[in-house]
């Protein structure tokens, strides 16, 4: 993030005369390298909000799957129920990395990495099934 807020205040700072220069370059660039900073300095802070993003993103992957699985079911897809099975799935992956910081942190790799590898290998299953 530190590297992100550089490469933001880089062409901030080097258009100056130039009339089309974006003026958000400058907050965006301050509060990545200030989120860098911080999490750096707290390493905790980093991996808990890393967690919740990765939780929160999958939940609303899950979300999109229970809506796919709705469509699948009512087009008359006889093996709808194999979306409704990953959709399951990843609700009780994202809460695990939401509702348990403990567990979250301690296997942050192995819960990240697990989920999306177990979510990669329904939805290949789930589409030999449905799309044969």
């Amino acid at each position: 993030m530190i590297l992100a807020g550089i490469n933001n205040l880089v062409p901030y700072l080097t258009m100056r005369n130039n009339p089309l220069r974006p003026k958000w370059l400058l907050p965006l660039g301050i509060v990545d390298m200030a989120f860098g900073i911080v999490f750096l300095s707290h390493i905790g802070l980093a991996i808990f909000a890393l967690t919740s993003i990765i939780g929160a993103w999958l939940l609303a992957a899950a979300a999109t799957r229970f809506y796919i699985a709705y469509k699948l079911k009512t087009v008359g897809t006889v093996k709808w129920w194999a979306t409704l099975a990953t959709a399951a799935l990843m609700v009780l992956l994202s809460l695990i990395l939401l509702f348990v910081p403990e567990l979250a942190e301690l296997w942050t790799a192995l819960l990240v990495g697990g989920s999306i590898l177990a979510v990669g290998c329904l939805m290949i299953a789930e589409g030999r099934v449905i799309y044969r």
